[in-house]
């Protein structure tokens, strides 16, 4: 199954990497942002979800290409 290049990053089974997590929080901008965490760890954060997606999916791939080398 072709990895999707939009939506929540997934497994190369196409099954949702549920290690990511995205949620509506406050972080030091005036409004709330959608922040990226791997495994509880901060990726980063934007103003829209499909924008916070595409930063977790670039995390995920840029994992997998690590671990390939």
């Amino acid at each position: 199954m072709p990895i999707s290049d939009s939506g929540p990053p997934r497994h190369t089974d196409g099954r949702i990497d549920r290690r990511y997590c995205i949620r509506l929080e406050f972080c030091g901008y005036a409004q709330r942002r959608f922040v990226v965490r791997f495994c509880d760890t901060y990726v980063g954060n934007a103003p829209m979800r499909a924008d916070a997606n595409a930063l977790a999916r670039a995390h995920s791939s840029e994992r997998r290409r690590i671990m390939l080398e």
